[in-house]
């Protein structure tokens, strides 16, 4: 019989309830606009900065790989198991490594639902406004902001955090404080002298 994953390698609730959250909003928002906007073709929001216009993306976000949403269909699932089994290596005990695999993940099947389901992505929130010139959904958001806190927190972002996306190896199996390690150390041997 299979030893038990460590408790660091098991994936917490928060991790589901985001990334079902977050797949959920997607979907909804997604199936609002496919149902609602696209017989408008844009809602204005704020006046000059911020509409919601339909959109039907065949590439990914900020327009790459236009027309190959088979490629990207098939291309996916090999991604998200990739990041799978480098997640496998991250302290799942932390706060942070659960937010934000959670919005990853979600962010990754969100897009390929519709690329299986249409054959396109639908994307309705719309800058252009004020100059941003891609319009998004609530998935690319959550791929885009995870995947920049990651490269931020490589890169030194609070810094006299223990970064869980880098030296993850390094991390104790059951960190105990300075107090409840010493009387750890002590109750494992009495007989030592103090």
């Amino acid at each position: 019989m299979s030893e038990p994953l460590p408790s660091s390698y098991r994936l917490r609730w928060l991790f589901f309830l985001v990334a079902a959250g977050l797949l959920a909003i997607d979907q909804g928002s997604k199936e609002w606009a496919q149902q609602v906007l696209s017989h408008h073709g844009a809602i204005s929001v704020i006046d000059g900065w911020f509409r919601l216009t339909y959109v039907r993306n065949t590439g990914v976000a900020f327009g790459f790989a236009a027309g190959q949403s088979t490629l990207l269909l098939l291309l996916t699932p090999a991604i998200v198991l990739l990041g799978l089994w480098w997640a496998r290596l991250l302290d799942w005990r932390r706060t942070e490594v659960n937010l934000v695999g959670g919005a990853l993940i979600a962010g990754a099947i969100g897009n390929w639902i519709d690329r299986l389901r249409h054959g396109y992505v639908v994307d309705f929130f719309d800058f252009t406004g004020i100059g941003y010139p891609w319009v998004f959904n609530v998935a690319d958001s959550s791929i885009v902001l995870s995947v920049t806190w990651i490269f931020l927190r490589q890169w030194g972002l609070a810094s006299h955090l223990p970064n869980p996306f880098r030296d993850v190896k390094d991390a104790p199996e059951n960190p105990l404080t300075p107090e409840t390690s010493s009387h750890a150390r002590h109750q494992s041997h009495p007989s030592e002298p103090r």
